[in-house]
């Protein structure tokens, strides 16, 4: 384990989990098969090596919903995993507490405040990112995150809720690769314009600039400039 203490917690909750590793009540000692050690660890690829092995084992469920969480960022509001949760996750509102319930017990998330949780280590992340098996995996998830959102808010769509307007346009922009509709395209490119305008607002101007770029992106080039004059020249 190097040395890491992050390392060395993972792998034993991991041989304890392959039964490699066990304490016995009736002789309050730890036994353990060095054998079974030697084959469990000779493929790991460090600690998220361990940590996926670890996942592997959970269940369909608690894998579907960290891949969930890892789309909504490395620390995310609960709100918008209750959300999409029913579409995405198959589970509803009380079971998906179930299971941010169990993945904390698992020691992969924690909680931030009464609103937010968050990954326990950067490595857990890491871990959850794998379970997407490619970025066109993550893309499309990301994308159904922002059309599950964006359908919650609905006609009543403004920056009341402003946490949630920008993780929903950030979602459908992580995923716009895969948008071939034109008219979805400019939508999502007048949605970049409100987002950018509203970070700018409140001189949050990195974002903003990623936000209005990101809309030009998404117009037409061939074209914009004729059929969405208004909306370019913003």
């Amino acid at each position: 384990t190097g040395g890491n203490v992050f390392h060395m917690w993972q792998m034993l909750g991991f041989l304890q989990n392959k039964e490699s590793l066990q304490y016995s009540v009736s002789t309050n000692k730890w036994t353990w098969d060095v054998a079974s050690i030697k084959r469990q660890t000779s493929l790991n690829e460090g600690a998220v090596g361990i940590v996926v092995a670890r996942i592997e084992g959970f269940t369909e469920n608690e894998r579907e919903c960290l891949k969930v969480c890892c789309c909504l960022g490395f620390r995310f509001y609960c709100r918008p995993l209750i959300t999409v949760g029913p579409a995405l996750i198959e589970a509803e509102g009380e079971e998906i507490h179930l299971l941010i319930d169990s993945l904390i017990d698992h020691g992969l998330l924690e909680n931030v405040n009464n609103t937010r949780l968050q990954f326990a280590h950067s490595k857990i992340f890491e871990a959850a990112e794998r379970l997407h098996p490619n970025e066109s995996s993550r893309a499309r998830a990301n994308l159904k995150i922002g059309k599950l959102l964006l359908e919650d808010m609905g006609d009543n769509l403004n920056q009341r809720d402003e946490a949630k307007f920008f993780l929903c346009v950030d979602q459908l922009n992580r995923g716009r690769d895969l948008i071939e509709d034109e008219q979805f395209r400019t939508e999502l490119a007048k949605l970049n314009l409100r987002a950018g305008k509203h970070a700018a607002s409140v001189s949050a101007f990195l974002p903003a600039a990623t936000f209005l770029e990101t809309g030009v992106s998404l117009l037409k080039q061939t074209t914009c400039w004729q059929e969405q004059y208004e909306l370019c020249l913003e």
